[in-house]
């Protein structure tokens, strides 16, 4: 390995392990908020989940289309409910499915999490100029696209950094 590589690859896991950037990837910038009100991360995401997939989802139609296990679904689908940010309604075709919706406390949830993460994404790339982000945002698209096209990286390389 190149200095150069070297040092690109350190600072690249510094700039990664910043918690502003962590937890903005998150949506999320304060961990109190998280304990206050009793959701976790898992359980806010679903709300994203259902206001970009559309309102109207089963439980199983969630699992099957995204990476959360059905009997997670099934917990995060429960605490929603209880604290009013979504509902079910019995489909009217088959009685035997429930259909989830957002309640308008929901979309406002979605609403305030989507300004949030906006305003904290401009924030860390503020100090670059449109140019320059739009420059980061090739070499990093490039650095993707060169890791997808040749696989992931093995677990010996890593345990060996």
């Amino acid at each position: 390995m190149s200095e150069i590589s070297r040092n690109l690859l350190g600072l690249f896991m510094q700039i990664v392990h910043k918690p502003d950037l962590m937890m903005a990837v998150q949506g999320v910038t304060d961990k109190r908020r998280i304990n206050e009100d009793g959701s976790h991360r898992g359980s806010r995401g679903l709300l994203l989940y259902l206001e970009k997939k559309g309102d109207g989802l089963t439980n199983s139609e969630i699992a099957d289309t995204s990476s959360i296990k059905p009997s997670s679904v099934t917990a995060m689908v429960k605490q929603l409910e209880q604290d009013d940010l979504i509902y079910r309604l019995v489909d009217e075709d088959d009685k035997r499915i429930s259909r989830i919706y957002l309640t308008s406390k929901g979309r406002q949830d979605v609403k305030e999490r989507k300004k949030h993460v906006d305003k904290v994404t401009e924030e860390i790339f503020a100090s670059l100029t449109l140019k320059e982000q739009e420059e980061l945002f090739h070499l990093l698209t490039k650095l993707d696209s060169s890791l997808e096209t040749k696989g992931k990286v093995s677990k010996k390389c890593i345990s060996d950094l």
